[in-house]
């Protein structure tokens, strides 16, 4: 499924990643396993239940070998992980997961909140991105460079990147 929409060089680069939920609910509909898209979410929560998802790997074993190899950590899509700006929510995940830069600017942030996390990203000196996940040949045509970031975010984050 994740080939229908994600070109060969992307996977052979990224390896085997989820599925979309949409492509993943019109398979299920598909082959007869729910009767329509909107069965979906009752249908993962039922799989959930019978085969758990494998656990990511701690955070402490998985950090260490980034920051060795000079890997700069940023935090994609934030505001559901970020409780929508919750800045004692921001501040554990800044240092929990050691936090270089931040996606400020993404289709899935509100764009009140791009303003909010560039100046956290400021004031506790982190780069700023914006993203527009382009995985396919349509989402860059519609999608890339449309995240509503700051030019300057990329000098910013080119300049830690030389350090």
């Amino acid at each position: 499924m994740l080939e229908t929409y994600r070109p060969a060089h992307v996977i052979a680069l990224q390896g085997n990643t989820h599925v979309k939920n949409g492509v993943l609910s019109d398979y299920c509909v598909d082959h007869g396993f729910i009767a329509s898209s909107e069965e979906y979410y009752d249908l993962k929560v039922r799989m959930r239940k019978e085969v758990p998802s494998p656990p990511y790997p701690p955070v402490d074993e998985v950090l260490p070998v980034l920051k060795e190899a000079g890997i700069k950590v940023a935090i994609a899509h934030p505001h559901g992980y970020f409780n929508q700006g919750d800045r004692a929510r921001m501040d554990t995940l800044r240092q929990e997961c050691q936090l270089d830069g931040i996606e400020c600017a993404h289709r899935k942030v509100p764009p009140g909140y791009t303003l909010i996390y560039r100046e956290y990203c400021v004031e506790h000196g982190l780069f700023s991105v914006g993203g527009t996940d382009s995985h396919t040949v349509g989402d860059i045509q519609e999608l890339f460079a449309g995240h509503g970031g700051a030019d300057e975010w990329l000098d910013e984050f080119l300049g830690c990147l030389a350090l």
